[in-house]
């Protein structure tokens, strides 16, 4: 890890990230801040990704999306899914005036399976043009 200095210099701290994090297998993140539309009125992926190989155990995860409908008195739906189930509910949003955009966050802590999984942001719209213009997903080994 670097160690920034009051010089403005960087020097190196000699502990590497391993060390902070217990090493690969305890962490996954993925992000996405391109702005995609859509006008179809079924799922479609915005951000997905398949983590390394993780250990066995509670991990906390966590999913953030920002974005809205591009279209007056419609809707978008977000949902959040791990190896294809979906986790919580599929998350509606109706916008009374075009382009307004609104975060759709889902924080959990879950028992995931040695392995490799596959955690995807997906969205659609129901009427107009729904918009997602960020999204995350974390998930680091708590127990």
């Amino acid at each position: 890890l670097a160690i920034f200095l009051p010089n403005g210099y960087v020097t190196d701290s000699g502990i590497s990230i391993d060390e902070i994090t217990g090493g690969t297998g305890f962490y996954f993140y993925s992000d996405l801040t391109s702005g995609v539309t859509t006008i179809s009125t079924t799922n479609i992926v915005y951000l997905s990704g398949t983590s390394a190989p993780l250990t066995a155990g509670i991990w906390a995860i966590d999913f953030n999306a920002i974005g809205g409908n591009l279209s007056p008195n419609k809707y978008i739906g977000v949902s959040f899914y791990i190896d294809n189930i979906i986790q919580g509910v599929e998350n509606y949003f109706k916008t009374n005036d075009a382009n307004v955009i609104m975060p759709f966050v889902i924080t959990k802590d879950l028992p995931l399976t040695a392995g490799t999984h596959l955690f995807e942001i997906r969205f659609r719209n129901q009427g107009g043009v729904a918009n997602l213009r960020y999204g995350s997903m974390r998930a680091r080994l708590v127990n």
